[in-house]
């Protein structure tokens, strides 16, 4: 609740925030019901579209015990402006909703994520996931990285640069190799926005003498 009335419905954050009000639909409310539940009510029905809106990047409810203490509203002198510089990259001790927690970050170099043990989600058997304990992503150019996936000393990357090519198809060949090359679908996606004004361009130009 302090994430939709203090953060979303104030607009002097939400625009640092990503997200505002209208993100999930026009006159979408949200309500506290008890200490476990809220309740939303939207003025579509089946709004799949605003639940989809839900997913990370644009709903991020944060702590509010440790959140709300920094926002102005509830500490006198505090500005917007030191409340989106609160925490910066570096405070990671912060409770997480997701699969992973931010243990160490250093700028420009690397940020260490480790399983978050109270994490909700199982697989089909019951066990907890995720599986992988710890992750680390490393700041690297694409050659490099493909370096690397060659060399064995990553678990996951893609080939990025063609001239590398021919040695990782050689490389992953060899009983000895370290990782398994696989070809798959190309996964970028691009959005299309037909124009459909009804000249075709909008406003149609206005003629100007000599010209056509």
């Amino acid at each position: 609740m302090f994430y939709w009335n203090d953060v979303l419905l104030d607009d002097r954050v939400t625009p640092l925030n990503g997200a505002s009000p209208e993100t999930f639909g026009v006159g979408t409310t949200l309500e506290q019901v008890d200490a476990y539940t809220v309740k939303w009510t939207f003025k579509d029905v089946k709004p799949t579209q605003y639940l989809y809106a839900m997913a990370y990047g644009n709903f991020c409810p944060g702590p509010s015990h440790i959140l709300k203490a920094e926002h102005p509203k509830y500490k006198d002198g505090a500005t917007y402006d030191q409340f989106k510089n609160a925490f910066p990259p570096e405070y990671l001790n912060v409770p997480v909703m997701g699969a992973r927690a931010p243990v160490e970050y250093r700028a420009n170099d690397i940020i260490v994520m480790r399983r978050n043990p109270y994490y909700w989600k199982v697989d089909e058997n019951g066990n907890q996931l995720p599986y992988l304990n710890e992750l680390q992503y490393r700041l690297s150019t694409w050659a490099d990285r493909d370096v690397q996936a060659v060399a064995g000393s990553g678990d996951l990357s893609n080939l990025e640069q063609p001239e590398s090519f021919v040695e990782a198809l050689r490389r992953s060949a060899e009983e000895s190799a370290p990782a398994r090359l696989a070809f798959g679908a190309r996964t970028i996606s691009y959005s299309l926005y037909p124009n459909l004004s009804g000249n075709g361009w909008g406003r149609a130009r206005r003629s100007r003498p000599g010209r056509a």
